[in-house]
Order: C-alpha cells, then sequence, then structure tokens
C-alpha cells in the first residue's frame, strides 16, 4: 500500500507546509481584523479559530509523522 505525503512526509515537505501553514495563519488573523485597532479573539471569528485549530492539528500531525519516521 501506497502512503501518501502526510503519513510520509520528507524533510523538504514538513518545512514547506509548516512555514505555509504558520505564515497563512498570521496574515490571515492580520486581514480579518485591524489587529492594531481590533482584538482577534471576537466571537465574530469563530469560524477562524476553527480553522486555525484543524491548521495547527495537520501540522502537528505532519511534523510527529516526519519525527517517528526519521528514528526508523
Amino acid at each position: 500500500m501506497k502512503k501518501n505525503w502526510i503519513e510520509n512526509p520528507t524533510k523538504k515537505q514538513t518545512i514547506v507546509f509548516g512555514s505555509i501553514g504558520i505564515v497563512g495563519v498570521i496574515f490571515s488573523i492580520l486581514s480579518m481584523t485591524n489587529f492594531l485597532t481590533e482584538s482577534p479573539f471576537n466571537k465574530k471569528y469563530f469560524v477562524f479559530f476553527i480553522l486555525f485549530i484543524l491548521t495547527a492539528v495537520n501540522t502537528t500531525k505532519i511534523i510527529s509523522n516526519y519525527l517517528k519516521q526519521k528514528k526508523l
């Protein structure tokens, strides 16, 4: 059975996806809120926080899969 890149990531894929995830979330926060004048911790940004949590879970899974693979 062939594994996909999330289950068997290379170092380059791990770095690229992690960077894109972090930068994407930061830019999303800055574009959705006027970060200097408005708090991003508002109820109207609830959907964004779900997206942020999903991104963090996926990024953590990819990094942990890479570290498990590296130990083998």
